[in-house]
């Protein structure tokens, strides 16, 4: 079953992901909001689950390698309490059935589509992009299902590259 995982790169909308409704979502973050309909939501910061009660009123499974009340726990693998969102999203696919995932809104050319987070949630440092890269190569080698990245622009470049379309037909 293919699968979206949809993160909060720049190019992450509400048009976008209207292009995959009908596919079971992975919302990551504060994707969320741009997909009520997505089947999970995954956010690994402790805090981002403080700040955004919202995800708890929607009728998705929640996600992180941390301890949160009310949010499932995802361990072991390449999975860990400091990983990336985006790779519990794709953790979160592969535990709810996905034989194949498309990635959506993973720019990795800084920032969000919703602009700088303020207060206590803190925007990722370069220092971090770059841990964040090796996170998601960790995830792709203790893994075999086969991840697409269509986000347009992407400086990720751990998964191959296509069109959303061919992304779709694969």
């Amino acid at each position: 079953m293919k699968f979206i995982v949809a993160c909060t790169g720049p190019s992450m909308s509400a048009e976008l992901l209207a292009q995959v409704r009908g596919f079971p979502l992975v919302a990551v973050n504060g994707a969320f909001r741009l997909a009520p309909w997505a089947v999970a939501i995954a956010a690994n910061d402790a805090a981002w689950w403080r700040v955004y009660e919202d995800a708890f009123e929607a009728e998705a499974r929640r996600f992180s390698a941390n301890i949160v009340p009310k949010v499932e726990r995802l361990v072991g693998g390449a999975i860990g309490s400091d990983s990336c969102s985006g790779v519990i999203g794709l953790e979160a696919a592969k535990k709810l059935g996905a034989t194949s995932i498309v990635l959506l809104g993973a720019d990795f050319a800084g920032g969000h589509f919703f602009g700088s987070y303020t207060g206590i949630l803190k925007n990722t440092k370069p220092e971090r992009v770059a841990i964040h890269r090796k996170q998601f190569r960790a995830w792709q080698k203790s893994n075999k299902i086969p991840v697409f990245n269509a986000t347009e622009g992407s400086a990720l470049d751990v998964f191959p590259r296509v069109t959303l379309a061919e992304a779709l037909a694969a």
